[in-house]
């Protein structure tokens, strides 16, 4: 993937959690779209049969969020996401 020039590479939340995905994420402008946890739980609602630790637990993507917030906050970039209705294209554009 960092061969690539002018690439978009969409990771996982939890990518940060490992300091070597950090030295690769560091070859490109790592942008953190900084979701509420509002826009959060209604993102993950429909998730929860491949994610069950999320099922019904608002708490626990609170806290998810809040334990890993230090980490996402080392991206070059954040864009806050706090409207659940806002489309990736207008998010992009901010």
């Amino acid at each position: 993937v960092a061969a690539f020039v002018r690439l978009v590479v969409a990771t996982g939340g939890g990518i940060v959690l490992r300091q070597t995905n950090w030295a690769a994420l560091r070859n490109g402008v790592v942008v953190f779209l900084d979701p509420t946890p509002e826009v959060l739980e209604l993102r993950l609602a429909d998730e929860t049969q491949h994610r069950p630790l999320l099922k019904g637990r608002a708490s626990e993507i609170r806290r998810i969020l809040d334990d890993r917030r230090p980490l996402y906050e080392q991206a070059d970039v954040a864009v806050r996401v706090d409207d659940p209705a806002e489309s990736p294209k207008t998010t992009a554009d901010k």
